[in-house]
């Protein structure tokens, strides 16, 4: 007779994908921790993220003393036939027996949907109890019709004692809207898993970087996992440089979310990052599609570089926003980049955006529409003396391009409307150094 331990010895070790994640500074969340484990949390909780929003290293801190069947979605799983397969081959594992399970034909008659819902019956009805499944980047599946009807059928075949876990860079589907409509699905948004300077501090002294100003490294990555990560590991190889220490971030974001856009989504996003702030009109109007605003929509949902501010405006976070200007400046010549500017330009032309409108004007070379704009804002200088007005006039004169410096004399000496209206040089030759 074969010892059980001998068995254990001959098994084949278990396929990557089925090995739950060991995170090497485990972090204590309690505000996460109680949305996973509390008693009144629901039985399926969906994590929906970006890349790096820390899904991953979440679910492997927070189910790692638990019995869990892990299961990381990859593109070898666009036939759903690898969810039976692997998940068979992970609950034997775990139980160290075999289970009695129906095998799945391809090609046999009779619907899958059927099948899977015979399946994951018998599945749950040979789990121990407490048993919880985490499924990881489930987005690599989520556009397969196939898979998300398979996947619904493994959700209500659960029993009131396990739980669910999924992890995505998209939201639920469709095909999963009467679970979430009942509670019995939660979404646990990117918002919530962003740290928090407590956090922060608290991984910092776990990889040893406790020297590191986390208030800052908070406020310029927002809380946002991967940029957090790699900025401390840039901080500790050298001395941090502002372009360096974006480096490491940018060739992330270049891997894991801009190359794996569509070619139309690419060539749209690093326009729209000239604007700070922008509404769906205005994304349309700058790039000239009509199909702008359905394409930030889809992006804002799938946490794909978008964030939406308010109900009808959308932005970038900071670093990918410098991150998207690098590729405007690469992918279009000087004199398409001015005309795009220009165009841009022409949407800022309230006061609070004044001084990246006059930015772009200058870039642009619109000389006559910069100094129509100084023109029509000038009541605001004399009634505020606005700091933007400044702002704008240290640009000009740090910029040190001979085209704007009458701009800065006109804004420095500008006491009022009328007074600005009275030096302002006559528009065309010599004005602003263009003859």
């Amino acid at each position: 007779m074969v010892s059980k331990s001998r068995r254990t010895r001959e098994r084949a070790p278990l396929p990557a994908k089925l090995v739950m994640p060991k995170p090497k500074a485990a972090l204590a969340r309690p505000r996460l921790f109680q949305r996973l484990h509390g008693r009144d949390v629901a039985a399926i909780v969906w994590l929906h993220a970006p890349a790096g929003g820390g899904k991953t290293f979440l679910l492997a801190t927070c189910l790692r003393a638990t019995r869990t069947l892990w299961y990381e979605i990859d593109a070898s799983d666009r036939d759903v036939s690898s969810l039976f397969h692997y998940l068979r081959v992970a609950a034997e594992e775990q139980l160290e027996k075999r289970l009695d399970l129906p095998a799945f034909q391809v090609g046999s008659a009779g619907s899958v949907v059927a099948f899977a819902r015979r399946y994951f019956a018998r599945l749950f009805e040979q789990l121990p109890r407490g048993t919880r499944l985490a499924f990881d980047n489930y987005h690599e599946a989520q556009n397969i019709a196939e898979w998300n009807a398979v996947f619904r059928e493994l959700l209500a075949a659960r029993r009131q004692d396990s739980k669910i876990f999924v992890a995505s860079r998209r939201g639920p589907p469709p095909q999963l809207a009467r679970l979430r409509a009942a509670g019995e699905l939660d979404v646990l948004t990117f918002d919530e898993l962003r740290f928090d300077e407590g956090e922060v501090e608290q991984w910092m002294r776990k990889l040893g970087s406790a020297t590191l100003d986390c208030d800052v490294l908070v406020r310029s990555t927002n809380g946002w996992a991967v940029a957090i990560s790699l900025l401390a590991r840039r901080h500790e190889r050298s001395p941090p440089r502002k372009a360096a220490d974006r480096s490491s971030v940018f060739e992330y974001l270049a891997a894991e979310l801009f190359e794996q856009l569509e070619p139309r989504d690419r060539a749209l996003l690093p326009m729209l990052a000239l604007l700070p702030r922008f509404s769906a009109e205005a994304a349309m109007r700058l790039t000239e599609r009509e199909d702008a605003p359905a394409m930030l929509r889809r992006l804002e949902r799938d946490h794909l570089l978008i964030e939406q501010h308010g109900d009808e405006r959308y932005g970038f976070h900071d670093l990918v926003r410098a991150f998207l200007l690098e590729r405007f400046r690469e992918q279009h010549t000087p004199e398409r980049r001015n005309e795009i500017s220009v165009r841009a330009a022409r949407l800022l032309q309230d006061l609070a955006d004044f001084e990246l409108a006059a930015e772009l004007l200058c870039t642009g070379g619109a000389v006559d529409e910069l100094c129509g704009l100084i023109e029509r804002a000038a009541p605001e200088v004399g009634r505020a003396r606005s700091a933007g007005y400044s702002r704008a006039s240290d640009l000009a004169r740090t910029r040190g391009r001979a085209r704007t410096a009458p701009v800065a004399r006109v804004l420095v000496r500008s006491h009022a409307a009328r007074s600005l209206a009275s030096r302002a040089p006559a528009r065309g030759a010599g004005f602003c150094g263009v003859s």
